[in-house]
């Protein structure tokens, strides 16, 4: 977990600064440039895509950002 208050971590390996209680997930998906069906959780709990505007990052917590697959 990242310890920087003006960060986030993604998936475990890439931090980003973020505006603390200012900046969403939406914002983050805009700033990794993701533009496709993806899951996500903050410290390991995950957020629905309709809160996702509306559901701001204090700094500090674990993004795990999942890419939906098709199987069968």
């Amino acid at each position: 977990m990242s310890t920087n208050k003006n960060h986030v971590t993604i998936n475990n390996s890439q931090t980003i600064c973020i505006t603390p209680g200012v900046s969403t997930l939406v914002d983050v998906m805009i700033a990794l440039e993701i533009n496709k069906k993806v899951a996500i959780a903050i410290d390991n709990q995950i957020v629905r895509q309709s809160r996702w505007p509306k559901t701001t990052l204090n700094g500090g917590e674990n993004l795990s950002i999942f890419a939906a697959i098709a199987g069968g």
